[in-house]
C-alpha cells in the first residue's frame, strides 16, 4: 500500500508540474513550447549574458529578471525584476525575438538584447 501511495504522489508531482507548462505563457497558440527549457548566451565586451526562454536572465553571476510576460505583438520576452542596481532599481531586459538561420543571442547591450532561432521567421 505505500509504494502505490509513493507512486502516486510522484505520478501527482509530474501531472503538477506538466499543467504548469502547459499554463505558461508560451505566445500565440503556444506556439514557442519548442524554446521552454533553452538558454542562448553571448559574451559581449567582458560579460558573458544568458537567457533562458520563460526562465531567467543574467548578465555573469547578475540576475537580470525571470520571464514576466510578452510585449510588442509577441515579438518580445520582458525580463524583470533582477538585483538591484544602484541609482535605477531592479534591473530588467527587453529580449526581441528575430528571424535567424541559427540560435543565438545577439547584441547584448545593457537594457536589451535579441534571440534569433529560425522558428520565429514561420
Amino acid at each position: 500500500l505505500e509504494d502505490a501511495e509513493a507512486t502516486k504522489k510522484t505520478a501527482e508531482t509530474a501531472l503538477r508540474d506538466a499543467q504548469k507548462v502547459l499554463d505558461g505563457d508560451a505566445g500565440p497558440d503556444g506556439a514557442y513550447h519548442v524554446l521552454r527549457d533553452r538558454c542562448f548566451s553571448a559574451k559581449v565586451s567582458q560579460y558573458t549574458y544568458e537567457v533562458c526562454a520563460f526562465g531567467a536572465a543574467k548578465q555573469d553571476h547578475t540576475r537580470l529578471g525571470t520571464f514576466r510576460e510578452w510585449r510588442a505583438d509577441n515579438t518580445k520576452w520582458y525580463f524583470g525584476g533582477g538585483q538591484h542596481c544602484p541609482g535605477r532599481g531592479a534591473r530588467d531586459l527587453v529580449v526581441s525575438l528575430l528571424c535567424g538561420s541559427e540560435e543565438r543571442l545577439g547584441n547584448g547591450a545593457l537594457l536589451s538584447a535579441a534571440v534569433a532561432h529560425p522558428f520565429h521567421c514561420e
